[in-house]
């Protein structure tokens, strides 16, 4: 299977059915990073529901870039600064170019904020009601506070021709992608 950019350079993500814990996000929402509106309809979450816990995006065409943008946020206790997983940007010859994902780096936990001295930023906040569970049960699930979705940019070797971009995470918990974007 293949995925198409928009003009703005999103990458049309496949959909993912997550849990209750973002009943109280109401979508579809705009995120502005960087200067490029990202429309959110959604997120695909990390482990999979077959339990993947990797994503591969084949692009329909080739596409140059300089820079790739991602948007998450992580639902799980992960230490900060640990490695939680890995972008990798695939051109057609099979080179590879990987960025890591570490914790309150690149990405932070849903019910954090990027610091300031840090490449992610906070990009998407909504409030997250105490949510009543039995044995569906969240972490935060108990919490009332102002979730957000983190960005960052990942600047990219010259103009790199990328052919697939992989999400992989090794961390704790679920890691949800919202968006990913290919600029120039």
């Amino acid at each position: 299977m293949s995925y198409a950019l928009l003009e703005n350079g999103q990458l049309l993500l496949p959909p993912s059915i997550y849990g209750v814990e973002f009943q109280d996000l109401k979508l579809p929402v705009t995120a502005d990073i960087d200067g490029v509106p990202l429309r959110i309809i959604g997120a695909f979450a990390l482990p999979s529901s077959d339990g993947s816990s990797q994503i591969a995006l084949r692009l329909t065409r080739p596409a140059f870039a300089s820079r790739l943008i991602l948007l998450t946020n992580i639902v799980g206790l992960n230490q900060s600064g640990s490695s939680v997983g890995e972008v990798r940007i695939q051109n057609r010859s099979g080179a590879v170019n990987k960025f890591p994902l570490r914790m309150d780096r690149e990405t932070t936990s849903w019910a954090g904020q990027c610091a300031p001295t840090e490449p992610c930023k906070t990009v998407f906040q909504w409030h997250k009601r105490i949510t009543m569970v039995g044995q569906n049960s969240f972490p935060d699930a108990w919490r009332d506070f102002q979730a957000g979705m983190h960005a960052v940019v990942l600047n990219l070797p010259a103009r790199t021709e990328i052919d697939k971009v992989s999400v992989h995470y090794a961390g704790a918990g679920h890691l949800f992608v919202w968006g990913i974007a290919l600029r120039s």
